[in-house]
């Protein structure tokens, strides 16, 4: 270990990117974010609504044992199987009633859809009519609340009057929605709260920004360094969140664990460090794209 370290400090002016990438590359494994997240998206038509249910298929996984031949490979027929399981699961954990009508749940199409991260996820579709326009939609959601205490349930509306988000969670399992819905700073606040919630369970930017911390050795430093960052991530966020730039997030993820092996090493080898802020504003553009992943 002190051959190692001196190694170290005689290099500290000579370490090159491939090392530092062979560095992180050579770990055991890189864990990239990750969430329980169901979606729920509803179009409205008039008094025609559609509606999609997007639910993560390793939790279904886990309540029905859908990979019957523990390959590890889900096929659709495995998936098909199991329809008449996970629709009487939507049934019991989603309660959904329109114009002040319960509506039954009853799946009219399924199909298998994976993220740019090879999440896979079960798509279905329900189309219910009315014989009068939709003007009120009340939910009551507890998806895999029960396997998983902290799971999010997504939910989009969209209709004439614009488009409505709501986040739910076992704090917050119900909500109404209406044309006139206005409460913007409500569903604003649900989302900065999830938001807070992945900072501070996002390990890898967490123990980034304490290795920052560590370098600067001013009030004045440390200020630089939190700003630089925030602009930094702001940006990438903003731009891949609008579709702009949209990043492999694989190399992303591998991009922010290179960031903390690089700012580990440094803390090793560095003992005056005058340049934290640039280096905090390179890495925070690709901690951005980091946090859009999610």
């Amino acid at each position: 270990m002190v051959a190692a370290c001196q190694i170290l400090r005689k290099s500290q002016r000579s370490l090159s990117p491939a090392l530092l990438l062979w560095f992180v590359l050579s770990g055991s494994q890189l864990f990239a974010h990750s969430m329980s997240v169901s979606f729920i998206e509803v179009t409205l038509e008039g008094s025609r609504a559609h509606l999609k249910y997007r639910l993560p298929l390793a939790e279904l996984d886990l309540l029905f044992l859908i990979d019957e031949n523990l390959d590890g490979v889900y096929q659709p027929e495995e998936v098909e199987k199991a329809g008449p399981q996970i629709d009487s699961y939507l049934q019991e954990k989603v309660n959904l009633v329109v114009n002040n009508l319960p509506v039954a749940l009853a799946t009219q199409e399924r199909a298998l859809w994976a993220d740019q991260e090879d999440h896979i996820f079960v798509d279905l579709w329900q189309e219910i009519v009315l014989p009068e326009e939709i003007r009120q939609i009340d939910f009551s959601v507890t998806i895999f609340q029960e396997l998983i205490p902290d799971h999010k349930t997504l939910v989009l509306i969209d209709s004439e009057e614009g488009s409505r988000q709501f986040v739910f969670d076992q704090s917050n399992p119900g909500a109404s929605w209406t044309p006139e819905d206005s409460v913007f700073w409500a569903h604003f606040f649900n989302f900065l709260v999830l938001g807070i919630e992945h900072i501070f369970t996002g390990y890898d930017h967490v123990l980034f920004l304490i290795g920052i911390l560590f370098l600067g050795r001013t009030l004045l430093q440390v200020v630089k360094i939190v700003t630089s960052f925030t602009v930094a991530h702001s940006l990438t966020l903003v731009v891949a969140t609008l579709g702009v730039v949209t990043p492999n997030a694989q190399l992303v993820e591998v991009g922010i664990a290179l960031s903390i092996a690089y700012i580990g090493l440094e803390n090793l080898i560095e003992k005056h460090w005058t340049r934290a802020w640039h280096i905090t504003f390179f890495f925070g553009l690709v901690h951005g794209f980091g946090f859009a992943n999610i």
